[in-house]
Formats: structure tokens, sequence, C-alpha cells
């Protein structure tokens, strides 16, 4: 007898129950998710801004190191509001339709790091006095793109937690 008859055979007679495990499982790997994905967001202050000195291309500074980590506090307080205003809805979908993707993923997250930057722009009065080209340029603005990368990395990162080696969990070709 197998390994797999006799998990059957004990699931059939009520000595193992798989379904439960395979719920806790998933239950605690959301919540890991959830509380994991947004900690990469402080980390993606270090990528240069475009058309902006940087750690990259600006002589050395102590100054340039510790500069994203004393933003962290209000990064990761605000991509924990955003990831439980628009991750949480956008994992309910995910979740019912199977959606696996790493592309889809990464667009999503992209997309909701676009709505984040978009909203945090209304509350300045920006939306109401700066012409739309300005507000959606990534070379005006250079937050557009690093919203972006950041939403697309903590998606991207939730997906890697929540479906670390599970079977199917690699896009098929």
């Amino acid at each position: 007898m197998g390994l797999y008859d006799r998990l059957t055979h004990y699931r059939r007679f009520g000595y193992l129950d798989l379904d439960t495990i395979a719920a806790r499982t998933s239950g605690r790997r959301t919540i890991l998710a959830f509380l994991g994905a947004p900690l990469v967001v402080p980390f993606v202050f270090y990528i240069p801004f475009p058309g902006e000195e940087s750690v990259g291309t600006a002589h050395f500074s102590w100054l340039a190191l510790l500069s994203p980590l004393m933003f962290a506090p209000y990064a990761l307080a605000i991509s924990y509001i955003a990831e439980f205003l628009l991750g949480v809805p956008a994992w309910i979908v995910f979740r019912r339709y199977g959606v696996r993707s790493l592309p889809a993923f990464a667009a999503a997250g992209a997309f909701m790091g676009w709505l984040v930057n978009l909203g945090m722009q209304a509350p300045t009065g920006n939306l109401a006095t700066k012409p739309l080209t300005v507000l959606f340029n990534p070379f005006d603005d250079p937050y557009i793109s690093i919203c972006i990368v950041a939403g697309a990395c903590s998606a991207v990162l939730f997906r890697i937690i929540f479906f670390w080696g599970s079977k199917g969990a690699k896009d098929p070709k």
C-alpha cells in the first residue's frame, strides 16, 4: 500500500483530516503573506529615482544610505493601510477565480501602487491644481514609478509567500 493510498484510507476512516490541515496551512500562509508582503516597500526606496541624484550615481553618503530607513515607519504604515484597503479585496477576487500567475500579481500590485500614489496626491490638492499630464508622467513625478514598483514587489512577495512549495505554483508553459 503506497503513501497516497494510506493517506486516503486514513482520511476516509477519520484518522487524518487532510482538508483541515490544508485549510489551516492556507490560513497561516494568508496571514504571513499579508504581514510580510509590505515589508519590502522601504527597500524599494533604495532604487534610484529617474532624473534624481541617488545612492547609485552620487558620491557615497551615510545619509543616502540611512534616509530610506528613516522613512520606513511612514512607508510601512502607508503600505499596510493600502494592503488592507486594496490588497484584501484583490486577494478575494484572485482567490475566487484561482489566479496564481506571477505577472497577474505583479500587474495588480503595480496598479494598486499607482492608486496609492493617486490617493496620496488627492489630499495635497495636486489633482485640482496640476494638469493630468503632469500627474501621470513618471519623469515629472518620480514617486509614481516608485509607488508602482513598490506595489508590484509587494504583490510578488505576497504570491511567493502564499504559494511557496505548493503544487502548481509555477506558471504553466
